[in-house]
């Protein structure tokens, strides 16, 4: 559908802009610094999930719109190829293991992720992830948002997940059963999206090795993941 464009559009976009960011609960008057935001609608009875960006730059204000629909995951919506499907069921089903997913930006990670998230979750699964942002809410799962400004990162987010772990299965007074035999592993299944556009550029950082192209961690430990998930 083709939309005639007002003449004096110009005129509008503080305005136009302004409202974009109330909606998606950004800081209006910060106009220096990039933000994230979003944006839930309801559209025809189903729901519609807005991703909201905007940067700054020497002309104003740039906003970007990103619409998302919010469906269930699932590993078969994917339509993977049958013996790449299978293999991931397998693997899934693993007692334990990191499961590692690199892309550029639009490739589907978070999609695949939380379609994996998905497949194992059930009434007996307790899941916990870390996601910066929490992009999608599924049912059952416990979701912790990323809040860097008040120390909550990854690293830190997955100490508290490990040691509430701990406590809730073996109990602080028994600290020598920990990693006895009969002590069931708090970590059964990780699963994370590192920023690296592949899975080569991806390990010396889950390594601690340093890259003259890695940015600086956000966080004490923190390999700088975008999601997280334990299982």
């Amino acid at each position: 559908m083709d939309v005639t464009v007002p003449d004096n559009i110009k005129a509008l976009q503080s305005s136009v802009i302004a409202r974009l960011k109330i909606m998606a609960h950004l800081d209006i008057a910060e106009r220096r610094l990039p933000q994230d935001g979003r944006i839930n609608l309801q559209f025809e009875g189903g729901a519609i999930d807005v991703r909201v960006a905007t940067v700054p730059t020497v002309e104003g204000e740039s906003v970007s719109l990103r619409l998302l629909n919010q469906e269930k995951f699932t590993i078969s919506k994917l339509q993977l190829e049958p013996f790449v499907d299978s293999k991931i069921r397998q693997l899934l089903k693993l007692a334990n293991g990191i499961v590692l997913i690199t892309g550029p930006t639009g490739s589907g990670k978070s999609t695949s992720l939380y379609s994996f998230l998905s497949e194992v979750n059930s009434a007996d699964t307790r899941i916990v992830t870390i996601e910066d942002p929490v992009e999608n809410k599924l049912p059952g799962v416990m979701q912790i948002a990323v809040k860097s400004e008040i120390g909550l990162t990854f690293a830190s987010g997955l100490r508290s997940i490990l040691r509430a772990e701990h406590q809730r299965r073996d109990g602080r007074d028994q600290p020598a059963d920990r990693h006895g035999g009969g002590a069931v592993p708090a970590l059964r299944l990780g699963a994370g999206i590192p920023r690296p556009a592949s899975g080569a550029a991806a390990l010396p950082g889950l390594q601690g090795t340093p890259r003259a192209d890695r940015p600086p961690a956000r966080g004490d430990g923190d390999p700088g993941l975008h999601h997280g998930a334990v299982l």
